[in-house]
């Protein structure tokens, strides 16, 4: 994902490390271990959120969506970030809130991902579809949606993860 080019080494060699770890222990009892995974997607995770709460606070959102090399490229009209909830980000009262916390804006960054993450996890029934989703991320989601579905009225997400 573009999204980690920026990842430092030591994380990535130590989420190969700790996947290994994770591993071995699922051998000696695959259902005691087995939430293991899930910490782990939740490190990449809470990297993935606060890397895209510093895009929307820099403006440096894509503002540009190409589906695949064949497709044309469309422009993406006000990128911002919408939680799994249903809420932008920008607008949500929690993060907002945040933001007068007397920090760095990069440890901020950091403050929301990890808010964003809980807030997720007691709220709904996470499924590893991202606690975030930018609108080029929805526009690529209705399109395979839509390549998916037999009917011309698919369900499209920039419509039912609608502003609440």
């Amino acid at each position: 994902m573009k999204v980690f080019e920026q990842a430092d080494s030591r994380v990535i060699d130590g989420l190969i490390d700790l996947h290994r770890v994770i591993n071995r222990m699922n051998e000696k009892d695959r259902e005691k271990y087995r939430f293991l995974y899930q910490m782990k997607d939740a490190i990449l995770e809470v990297r993935r959120l606060a890397i895209l709460h510093r895009k929307e606070r820099l403006g440096e959102l894509t503002k540009l969506h190409k589906q695949c090399s064949r497709s044309p490229v469309e422009e993406v009209s006000d990128n911002h970030l919408t939680c799994c909830l249903g809420v932008k980000c920008r607008e949500c009262d929690i993060l907002k809130g945040l933001e007068d916390v007397p920090y760095e804006p990069e440890v901020i960054d950091d403050i929301k991902a990890w808010t964003c993450l809980v807030h997720a996890l007691k709220s709904t029934d996470y499924t590893n579809d991202g606690i975030i989703m930018t609108e080029n991320d929805k526009m690529y989601w209705d399109n395979v949606m839509q390549s998916l579905s037999a009917f011309d009225d698919s369900p499209q997400l920039s419509t039912e993860r609608s502003e609440t």
